[in-house]
């Protein structure tokens, strides 16, 4: 640990401003991934009430629809 503070202080750094350029680096370097990965994802979601109402209540589709379900808008 001593040498990194060295570095740090030879760079005018603190350990919050390391960790900052860190995450952005790793971020920015995985940005396209995380990119794809979302759209994949977005691409999954059922847009429709139930669905949406289950996902809030922490419940799968079939255990929504078990207790009753959720009446579509027309």
């Amino acid at each position: 640990m001593a040498m990194m503070e060295q570095a740090l202080r030879h760079l005018h750094m603190t350990k919050k401003d390391l960790v900052e350029a860190a995450v952005a680096f790793y971020l920015d370097a995985r940005r396209e991934e995380m990119q794809a990965g979302m759209r994949e994802l977005l691409g999954t979601l059922d847009p429709s009430r139930t669905a949406r109402i289950a996902m809030l209540a922490g419940m799968t589709r079939e255990e929504l629809d078990s207790v009753g379900g959720v009446e579509e808008d027309a």
